[in-house]
This record gives C-alpha cells, sequence and structure tokens, in this order.
C-alpha cells in the first residue's frame, strides 16, 4: 500500500489540478507514466482507460445508471479490469449495497473466520452462504473484511 500510495502522489503532483481524471492523463505517454512509477502493464492499462474514455466506448457519466452487472461487463471489457476491480468500483465509488466479491481473499478470510472455518470457503460456498445476506451483501463483506482484521490483532 505504502508504494500504490506513493506512486499516486506522484501521478497527482504530475497533474496540472492534482486530480486524476481521463481527461487529465489524456496527454501523458507511456514514458511518462513509468517514469512516475507505475508498472509497464498499469502503465497500459491506464492508457487503455484513458482511450476508451476519450473515443467514448466508455462512458463514465452512465455508468451510475446501470445495473451491476453491466457495470461489471462494461469495465470488464477493457484490458488490466478484472471482476474484482469492477467490483470494488461497484462498493466504493457507486455504493452499491448487494455486492459479493467472492475473488476477494480478505472477505473469504473473513468469512472463515466469521464462521469458525477450518479452511476458507470456495467461491460457490461464499455466494451460497451470501444468499442469506441479499440484498445487503456489501455489509455483509465490510463485517467480513472487519473480522478478518480484528483476527490478526
Amino acid at each position: 500500500m505504502k508504494a500504490a500510495d506513493t506512486i499516486l502522489a506522484r501521478v497527482r503532483a504530475a497533474l496540472p489540478e492534482g486530480k486524476v481524471t481521463p481527461e487529465a492523463l489524456l496527454p501523458f505517454e507511456f514514458d511518462h507514466l513509468r517514469a512516475l512509477g507505475l508498472s509497464t502493464p498499469k502503465a497500459r492499462y491506464i492508457l487503455n482507460l484513458v482511450e476508451h474514455v476519450h473515443s467514448g466506448k466508455l462512458q463514465l457519466e452512465l455508468l451510475p445508471e446501470l445495473e451491476d452487472e453491466e457495470i461489471i461487463t462494461q469495465l470488464t471489457a477493457m484490458k488490466g479490469i478484472g471482476r474484482w476491480t469492477a467490483e470494488m468500483c461497484l462498493i466504493f465509488t457507486f455504493a452499491r449495497s448487494d455486492v459479493l466479491p467472492v475473488d476477494d481473499l480478505g472477505f473469504l478470510e473473513g468469512v472463515r473466520v466469521a464462521y469458525q472455518l477450518p479452511a476458507r470457503s470456495s467461491k460457490q460456498e461464499a455466494c451460497e452462504r451470501g444468499e442469506l445476506w441479499r440484498p445487503y451483501r456489501t455489509f455483509a463483506t465490510w463485517y467480513m473484511w472487519a473480522l478478518r482484521r480484528l483476527s490478526k490483532i
């Protein structure tokens, strides 16, 4: 996390207003992003995302109006964005209340702690358990993350 925070601070410092937006990143070239500390794949993914937004292939302003699965479909159509990333966007950017990120190891570990399981649940088992929490699976996820952290204290 410290490295990511450092890189984000460098990117913000390199932007005219310090705000990370597709428009602000549009003039950035690959080598500039690499010089700021981004890995080769991440620099490529960011430039791909910026191009999708700039060309209109991805319309960020319309995403809040879409259903969760449609947002996931649109975001994961871009190289470098997987389902986990899209689900984190649903939770933290769009404040959706019914997201169950079964690809998140912290979540799975929280389920293991909460239910005193000898091993982490499979994704399928986590999905089945998550049905009990519908339509508030995001809130259950937050509790699982908290339990995981507390179990390490």
